[in-house]
């Protein structure tokens, strides 16, 4: 079942259509989160979206991101 070679069309459609909604959801609630930070912080919104968006970027990529900055974890 996990092994997508043995998937059928249907399988693999009803499989992106989750993680499309997850997707989804998910980038509704950060937006939602962003939004409450710069209205708290007085940040502007696009500003404080690329930081949590290049944030992420680096944690995704090169490990995790503390408060000294990134800590490499490759």
């Amino acid at each position: 079942m996990l092994n997508p070679e043995n998937w059928t069309l249907l399988q693999g459609l009803i499989l992106f259509a989750i993680l499309a909604l997850v997707i989804a959801v998910a980038g509704t609630r950060l937006t939602r989160i962003v939004d409450q930070l710069a209205d708290r912080t007085g940040i502007g919104e696009s500003s404080r979206g690329r930081r949590i968006a290049w944030r992420n970027y680096i944690n995704w990529r090169f490990g995790t991101v503390g408060d000294r900055g990134v800590e490499w974890s490759r």
